[in-house]
Order: C-alpha cells, then sequence, then structure tokens
C-alpha cells in the first residue's frame, strides 16, 4: 500500500525489494482482482478471512488525494490518523484494537509501544 505513491528512486528500490515486475497499475489490478475473488469464495463459504488492512499517520499530516485513492479503491485500505508524536501510548492502543476488532481477535498487538516509541523518536531526529 505504501508502494502506491512511490516515484523514482524509492519506486525503483521497493520493486526491487518486493519483486515485483509488474508496471504499477496492472499490479495493483491484479492484486484488487485477487481480492475481489477471494471475497466471492467467502461469499460461497469456501473460505473465511478477516483482512485488516490500514495505513496509520501523524494527525494533521496532509496526504496526496491520488494516495488516498489509490489505497481505498485497490486495497479497500483504512487510512487513519493518531498523535504518534505526542501519544504514542495512545495511537498504540487505538491501531491495536483496531487491528483486534478486524481480525476476530486473532491478532491482538500488532504494535508494541516500545517499537512505536523508537520509530517515532528516529523520524522527529
Amino acid at each position: 500500500m505504501t508502494y502506491a505513491d512511490t516515484r523514482g528512486r524509492t519506486e525503483e528500490e521497493m520493486a526491487e525489494l518486493l519483486h515485483f515486475i509488474l508496471e504499477k497499475e496492472q499490479l495493483f489490478h491484479d492484486l484488487s482482482e485477487i481480492q475481489f475473488n477471494l471475497n466471492s469464495l467467502q461469499k460461497e463459504g469456501y473460505i473465511q478471512q478477516n483482512i485488516a488492512n490500514s495505513l496509520w499517520f501523524q494527525e494533521g499530516y496532509d496526504l496526496l488525494d491520488e494516495f488516498i485513492n489509490l489505497n481505498t479503491y485497490y486495497f479497500s485500505s483504512e487510512l487513519n490518523f493518531v498523535d504518534l508524536m505526542n501519544h504514542p501510548e495512545k495511537a498504540s492502543i487505538a491501531i491495536n484494537s483496531w487491528v483486534k476488532e478486524k481480525t476476530d481477535a486473532k491478532m491482538k498487538e500488532m504494535i508494541l509501544i516500545k517499537f512505536l516509541d523508537l520509530i517515532v523518536v528516529k523520524k522527529s531526529i
């Protein structure tokens, strides 16, 4: 999902790391089609899936409309804002509660506060 709006060197490096060989538009279309097919299988009772697609950003951070549209259209992703800088503990609780709800409690702690603190500190330096 974060790859959706990358350009230039960042795009090339992420594509190489993730072994993407298709152009973005084709890749996103194909991934969306796979998800559509999985949803169809679930509706027919063949599988059970709980997908929790979301991205979490610092409150007040402006996102480009293109990024929002790509992530909601192709990935059915929720884009959420929390105060990572000033209240990382509350942010981790919000994220973990969201994940727990979306996965029927199969995943309970996606974000550990100690790691969130490290990420926020590193980004703010």
